[in-house]
C-alpha cells in the first residue's frame, strides 16, 4: 500500500507531521543513546508506525554485509525466510555498490499465486568517511505506485543519515573508552613486563592492578598441583600461609577454577543462593564472604599462552588438537563499597591477556636451573662487567676441571695392525738355488699339494752326480772283488790270506754302497723339495710372484710365497706402542674374559667391528724402523664374510683395546698424562 505520507490531497500535511516527529524522535535518541541494540530496535518501530512493518538492518563487518536485526513476515516458512534474507542482502549490496537507494525487483523465480504477487524491496545505504558501514532494507507492497516508492525511498535515505551519524558517535564513543582503558593499563603493563621472577609478576599485577581497575583489592593464585597457592594480594608484602583470608581465596580459586569459567558476584544479586552455581563453588564463596567485606567480587581463571614452541610443535605434529590451554593461576578482584561498573570491566578484560603471558613466560622461567645465574649473564649491563666475565670464565674452567676428574669413561688405547687368516703358511725356500719356474700367479685358488714353483741347485746337481758317479765306481770294485774271490781256490796259507783281504774288502765296498745309496736317496728328496708345493687348500696372496722369483738366486729360509684360506676364520694382528704396553698388560690380569677391541678395517672406516684378545707376546719386539710395541691376537666377534664385509689377507687394521674405566681425564689424555708421569718421575 502507498506510504501515508506521499503528499495526497486530502491529509497531506498530517502525513509529513507524522514522518517528521519520527525522524526527530529518531535524531535524539541517534544523540543520547549508546547501546546498539535499542537504537536499532527504535528505527524498527519507527518504520512499523509509518506502515513499513517488514524491515531488516544490514551491517559491514570485516568487509562483508551481516544481518544484524529483522522483522519476519508471520506465518512464512523456514525457505520462505531464507529467500527473503537472501534477496534482503542482494538489495543491501546493490544499494551499497550503488552509493544511493536503490529498488530491488523480484527474482524472475518468484512465487506468484491468484491471491499475492511477489513483492519487491527497497534499500538505503549509509557511509562513515566513505567507508561503506551497512544499509537499511524494507519491503515494498505490491503495485506500489512510483510516488510512493520515491517517498519511501527519501525516508529510507533520511533515516540511514541517522544511523551513519550513530554508528559514527559510538565508534568515537567506543575509541574514547578504549583510550581511557589504555591509559589506565598502561602503567600496569610497563611494570609487569619489567621482570621475568614469577613472585614480582604476581606482586605487581597486585598492586599496579588494583590502581589499573580501580577496586579495592587483587589477589593472584598460581596453580599448584589440583589446587591454587595465593602469591601476591595487594596492600601486603608478607602473606602469612595459616591466616584465614589466604587459606579461604585458596579454597575459592580452587572451586572457580574447576570449571574453568569466570565468576562475578554482586551483594544485590544475592548470588551465592543462585543455582546456576555448582554446589562447591557456592560454598567457598559464601566461606570467603564470611572473612571479606567485598560487595562486590570476580574470579577470573587464566589460561596459558601459546608460545612460539608449542604452536611450532603443534604445526608440525599430525595429531596436534584444538583443546583449550591449561589453566595456570587465578585473579580475584574485590570492591568493598561499590560495584564494578563497564570501565572497570573493560580495564579487567584488557589486562587478562597480558597477565597471562606474563604468569606464563614467569612459569618458563622459574623451571629454569639454575635461573638466577642464566638471568644475570643475560642482563648487558652485568655481562659486560670484566670481574663478571672474568668470574663467568673461572665458573666454566672450574666445572669442566671438575668433570675432568669425577666423570667416569673407558679407557682405550690405539693399536694398529693387519687381519690374517688362521688358516695361512708361509712358503719358504727349502734349499739353496735359482726359482726357474713359478706356476702360480696372484689370487689364484689352489689345493693341497699343488705345485707353486719349481727350483734349481746346481749344487745339488753336481752333489747328485759325484755320488751316483762313486756307487757305479764302488759296485765296479766290488764286483771284481767278488770274482777274484770266487776264482781263488783253497791253497796254502798265502791263499787264505788273501781270501780274507778280499773279504774284507768286499765288506767294505757294500758298506760304501749302502752309504751312497743312502746319500743318493737324501739328494733325490732335496732334489724332490725343490719343487714347491702348496701345504693347505687356499688362495696366493703374494703379489707379483713371478717377477720377484723367477731367476732370482734363493737361500734356504728365504720367504717366497704365501697362501691363506680367503674364508677364514680370521684374525687380527694388532701392535700396540710400548708406552701403553703397561695399561694392556693391567688390564687383561684383571679381565679373565678377554679385553674388548673395536676395530675397522682403513680401508673401510665406517664399518667398526668388536673383537675381544685372545693371546698377548710375553715381550716388547722391534719392529724394521726400530720402534718397540707388544703384539697382540684379537679373535674378532662378527664370523661370517655378510657380517665382516669384504676382507683382503694383510689388510691393514685400526683398533682400540679397552683397558677398563677411569677419570674422563684419563680416558681422554692418557699419553699426555703418563709422559708427565716418566718425566716428574726421572
Amino acid at each position: 500500500m502507498a506510504s501515508t505520507y506521499i503528499a495526497p490531497k486530502e491529509g497531506a500535511s498530517d502525513g509529513w507531521q507524522k514522518v517528521d516527529a519520527a525522524l526527530d524522535r529518531l535524531h535524539q535518541q541517534a544523540l543520547s543513546e549508546t547501546i546498539a541494540d535499542r537504537f536499532y530496535t527504535a528505527v524498527l518501530n519507527e518504520l512499523r508506525g509509518l506502515q513499513l512493518p517488514r524491515a531488516a538492518i544490514w551491517k559491514v563487518v570485516e568487509g562483508r554485509l551481516r544481518l544484524v536485526r529483522r522483522v519476519e513476515s508471520p506465518g512464512n516458512s523456514a525457505a520462505g525466510v531464507q529467500g527473503e534474507v537472501a534477496q534482503e542482502q542482494a538489495a543491501a549490496a546493490d544499494a551499497i555498490d550503488a552509493k544511493q537507494p536503490r529498488v530491488a525487483r523480484p527474482a524472475a523465480d518468484s512465487a506468484v499465486t491468484e491471491t499475492a504477487k511477489p513483492a519487491s524491496c527497497a534499500a538505503a545505504p549509509w557511509f562513515i568517511a566513505n567507508r561503506p558501514a551497512g544499509a537499511l532494507v524494507v519491503w515494498l507492497e505490491p503495485d506500489s505506485p512510483p510516488a510512493a516508492v520515491a517517498g519511501q525511498l527519501r525516508l529510507l535515505s533520511a533515516i540511514a543519515e541517522l544511523m551513519a551519524s550513530f554508528q559514527a558517535q559510538s565508534e568515537w564513543h567506543e575509541a574514547q573508552t578504549q583510550l581511557q582503558v589504555q591509559a589506565r593499563l598502561a602503567p600496569l603493563l610497563v611494570s609487569l613486563h619489567s621482570s621475568l621472577k614469577l613472585a614480582e609478576i604476581a606482586q605487581r599485577i597486585a598492586s599496579d592492578g588494583r590502581a589499573a581497575v580501580g577496586c579495592d583489592r587483587i589477589a593472584v593464585a598460581i596453580r599448584r598441583g589440583r589446587g591454587y597457592r595465593t602469591l601476591a594480594v595487594s596492600g601486603a608484602d608478607h602473606l602469612h600461609r595459616h591466616s584465614q583470608t589466604i587459606r579461604q581465596l585458596d579454597a575459592l580459586c580452587t572451586a572457580v577454577a574447576v570449571n574453568g569459567d569466570p565468576l562475578w558476584w554482586e551483594a544485590s544479586s544475592s548470588a551465592t543462593d543462585d543455582e546456576t552455581l555448582p554446589p562447591q563453588v557456592q560454598h567457598r564463596l559464601a566461606e570467603h564472604l564470611d572473612v571479606s567485606p567485598a560487595v562486590a567480587l570476580a574470579v577470573i581463571p587464566l589460561r596459558s599462552i601459546k608460545t612460539s614452541e608449542s604452536s611450532a610443535a603443534e604445526a608440525n605434529s599430525s595429531d596436534s588438537t584444538t583443546d583449550a590451554e591449561p589453566l595456570i593461576a587465578t585473579l580475584v578482584f574485590e570492591c568493598y563499597s561499590r560495584t564494578f561498573d563497564e570501565a572497570s570491566q573493560a580495564v579487567i578484560a584488557g589486562m587478562l591477556p597480558h597477565c597471562a603471558g606474563a604468569l606464563t613466560h614467569g612459569l618458563l622461567v622459574q623451571r629454569i636451573p639454575g635461573q638466577w645465574l642464566w638471568l644475570r649473564i643475560a642482563r648487558q649491563s652485568a655481562w659486560h662487567t670484566a670481574a663478571f666475565r672474568w668470574a663467568a670464565a673461572l665458573v666454566v674452567l672450574a666445572l669442566a676441571i671438575a668433570a675432568l676428574f669425577l666423570l667416569k669413561a673407558d679407557v682405550q688405547v690405539r693399536a694398529t695392525g693387519e687381519i690374517q687368516s688362521e688358516a695361512r703358511r708361509e712358503i719358504f725356500a727349502p734349499w739353496d738355488g735359482v726359482a726357474t719356474e713359478v706356476h702360480v700367479d696372484h689370487g689364484q685358488r689352489v689345493k693341497a699339494g699343488d705345485l707353486l714353483l719349481t727350483i734349481h741347485s746346481a749344487e745339488l746337481e753336481q752333489q747328485l752326480q759325484e755320488a751316483q758317479g762313486e756307487a757305479d765306481t764302488a759296485r765296479k770294485q766290488l764286483a771284481a772283488v767278488q770274482s777274484q774271490r770266487l776264482q781263488a781256490g783253497p791253497g796254502d796259507v798265502q791263499s787264505r790270506n788273501r781270501e780274507a783281504t778280499l773279504t774284507a774288502e768286499e765288506q767294505q765296498l757294500q758298506a760304501q754302497l749302502t752309504s751312497l745309496a743312502d746319500k743318493l736317496k737324501m739328494l733325490a728328496r732335496r732334489r724332490e723339495e725343490l719343487t714347491v708345493r702348496s701345504p693347505i687348500n687356499g688362495e696366493v696372496v703374494t703379489w707379483n710372484a713371478r717377477e720377484r722369483l723367477v731367476g732370482r738366486p734363493l737361500r734356504r729360509g728365504d720367504q717366497l710365497l704365501t697362501v691363506a684360506d680367503p674364508a677364514g676364520p680370521w684374525k687380527v694382528e694388532l701392535r700396540i706402542p710400548s708406552r701403553s704396553a703397561g695399561r694392556v698388560l693391567a688390564s687383561a690380569g684383571s679381565n679373565s674374559g678377554g679385553q674388548a677391541v673395536t676395530w675397522t678395517l682403513t680401508s673401510q672406516p665406517g664399518n667398526a667391528q668388536q673383537g675381544v684378545v685372545r693371546s698377548i707376546a710375553q715381550r716388547i719386539e722391534l719392529d724394521e724402523a726400530g720402534r718397540s710395541h707388544l703384539r697382540l691376537t684379537v679373535e674378532p666377534l662378527a664370523k661370517t664374510p655378510a657380517e665382516l664385509g669384504n676382507i683382503t689377507p694383510g689388510s691393514l687394521v685400526s683398533a682400540k683395546v679397552a683397558c677398563g674405566r677411569s677419570t674422563l681425564a684419563e680416558a681422554w689424555f692418557h699419553d699426555l698424562i703418563d709422559t708427565i708421569r716418566l718425566w716428574l718421575t726421572l
